[in-house]
């Protein structure tokens, strides 16, 4: 043996191993309950005295400004009027905007599982699942043609990430911060979104997005 060689000693290696399991123990247990935090499943009822936004109650004359992009003209100014209230709460919302004649008409059923954004996504019926509180998600699969003629099929999912003051030219307002995630099931082209609806405001106030111009909400004017 040289003079600096040690010899093996399988006694002291097994108590050098032993000595670290707890460690690796205590390491596996950390992991696991860091992959439970990332899959806690969504809420289904808000908690306790946390706020809540139920389907909005809406007037006749009820009016709403905001700006952000449209067809063939890029970003034009859009107004949305309610035009007919049922005695269920369903309501009628005209749309027009200041740079064509082109009017549309948008229903909101009361009693339907959800119902289209009046501001952002115009794609998806089921886009807005009230009650809304933080910590809701829904999943909804909607079908849009595109300015060439060609039919799309969208899977999102919506989550109600928390509830926050945000800023807009229109005023300033606390809203459910509501983020998504869409999937174009035949192209597999991926997009995000951000929505702050107000209650107070009775729509979305502000929305960005990972893929066009988000909207600027300019004005509201209630009817009392």
């Amino acid at each position: 043996m040289k003079k600096d060689e040690l010899p093996y000693n399988y006694e002291l290696d097994r108590e050098d191993a032993m000595s670290k399991t707890p460690r690796l123990k205590i390491i596996t247990v950390i992991l696991v309950v860091n992959l439970l935090a990332c899959t806690t499943p969504p809420k289904t009822a808000p908690d306790l005295g946390s706020a809540v936004a139920e389907f909005p109650v809406m007037s006749i004359g009820d009016t709403w400004v905001s700006s952000h992009f449209a067809d063939n003209h890029g970003t034009a100014e859009f107004s949305y009027t309610v035009t007919s209230v049922e005695s269920d709460g369903s309501f009628d919302i005209k749309r027009e905007n200041n740079k064509d004649t082109k009017r549309e008409f948008k229903h909101f059923d009361s009693t339907a599982t959800g119902v289209p954004m009046m501001m952002g996504i115009q794609y998806d019926p089921e886009a807005l699942q009230f009650p809304i509180f933080v910590g809701k998600a829904w999943e909804t699969e909607a079908q849009t043609v595109s300015t060439d003629g060609d039919y799309y099929t969208y899977k999102t999912r919506y989550v109600v990430d928390e509830y926050t003051i945000v800023k807009t030219k229109g005023g300033t307002f606390e809203a459910f911060l509501i983020k998504s995630r869409a999937r174009n099931l035949g192209t597999n082209w991926k997009g995000t979104g951000k929505y702050w609806y107000a209650p107070e405001a009775k729509t979305i106030v502000k929305s960005t997005h990972s893929h066009i111009r988000g909207i600027e909400f300019l004005k509201v004017d209630l009817v009392e």
